[in-house]
């Protein structure tokens, strides 16, 4: 069987554009911390900023940490011993980034990664955080997670907020199909 490697050549970090602490950090540090000139800043059409740190020796780090491809992504094990703080950081990131807070400040997170779902949920009922942690199975489908956290956790944090009430009704939508 012919065996293929694949070369990382590249980090990717996403933020919504208005968290330009995080996108300013990222940048900086790669090029103080790991002297990495090669990262490129651009946005989409819902604002949404890319960072690509274009290094595929820090790529190879990130990869044998972090894992490649999204099925195969866990959190590190240092994650466990983050202050309460930046758990928080990490989970507003997260919710900006793959979450919903709607104009009520539901905040939810849905993966399909239950593996990293379960390590998300557990590092935030480590520092405290009362998450509740939910498994979706429908066949023909990915398993799924869906994690709520209290609004009160993140406020003031979150950098996109809809102005609409998607998760209701995508809450109302499910609760007609079972019923």
């Amino acid at each position: 069987f012919p065996v293929t490697i694949r070369l990382v050549r590249a980090v990717n970090i996403v933020s919504y554009y208005n968290n330009t602490n995080l996108i300013d950090f990222v940048t900086k540090t790669f090029y103080e911390k790991l002297g990495v000139k090669h990262v490129t800043v651009s946005q989409d059409k819902h604002n949404m900023v890319r960072i690509d740190v274009n290094n595929q020796y820090v790529a190879y780090i990130f990869k044998q940490i972090f894992k490649c491809g999204f099925d195969g992504k866990r959190l590190p094990s240092f994650f466990n011993r983050l202050p309460y703080e930046s758990v928080v950081s990490f989970l507003s990131g997260l919710t900006s980034s793959d979450g919903c807070v709607n104009s009520d400040r539901n905040i939810q997170i849905q993966l399909t990664n239950p593996p990293l779902m379960t390590d998300i949920f557990y590092l935030a009922r480590s520092v405290g955080i009362s998450a509740t942690l939910t498994f979706m199975n429908k066949e023909g489908c990915k398993a799924t997670g869906r994690m709520n956290i209290p609004s009160h956790i993140l406020s003031g944090k979150i950098k996109k907020v809809y102005k609409d009430d998607r998760i209701s009704l995508g809450q109302e939508k499910t609760a007609s199909k079972i019923s």
